[in-house]
């Protein structure tokens, strides 16, 4: 019985580790992005874009950032993600130090570290590629069923969520409907 209760602690520590995680990802995006995008739930399907006219935005002042705070946007994102990796990848290291421990469970811990280094890793080389196929910023967010791209570009078209798709595809082998793209002006 005594493993059996350690194993459900070490999941439930795990699952709420990867909750405070996610819930880190989205208050971040909240609060830098106000009234930037409307609602990415109401995009049925990933990777399109929806072209708007200029004269169609009421308040195009709360919509339209300026360059400084676009670059401090994401710059602070990529601080905040991060800091909440390696938050977490300090916690499981120090779980997995846990004398109490069996081995299954510290192999558990060591493949959550691994996955978490993966991602970091992958995040960093996809932003690096989609830099290089002309975009200004990109920043990317991996997680196990999901990737989500924040890129900066004056002018989003599908070509160009076609190039960050293919990226995605063979950097993070991912389904498609999974990869949420989101523009930035």
């Amino acid at each position: 019985m005594i493993i059996g209760k350690r194993q459900i602690i070490l999941a439930t520590l795990v699952l709420g580790l990867a909750i405070a995680i996610w819930l880190n990802w989205q208050f971040s995006k909240s609060e830098q992005l106000p009234g930037i995008v409307k609602s990415v739930d109401s995009i049925k399907n990933y990777g399109e874009a929806e072209f708007v006219k200029r004269g169609e935005i009421k308040d195009e002042e709360d919509v339209t950032m300026t360059a400084a705070k676009i670059d401090e946007y994401f710059a602070q994102t990529r601080l905040d993600r991060n800091k909440s990796r390696d938050g977490a990848i300090d916690i499981l290291k120090k779980m997995s130090e846990n004398p109490n421990l069996d081995k299954e469970q510290k192999d558990k811990l060591v493949e959550e570290v691994t996955k978490l280094s993966k991602f970091i890793e992958l995040e960093g080389k996809a932003e690096n590629l989609i830099k290089a196929k002309g975009f200004a910023d990109a920043i990317v967010y991996a997680q196990d069923d999901k990737v989500t791209i924040t890129v900066q570009t004056d002018n989003f078209t599908d070509l160009e969520a076609a190039k960050i798709k293919e990226i995605i595809l063979k950097e993070i082998q991912i389904a498609p409907e999974n990869i949420a793209i989101i523009p930035m002006k």
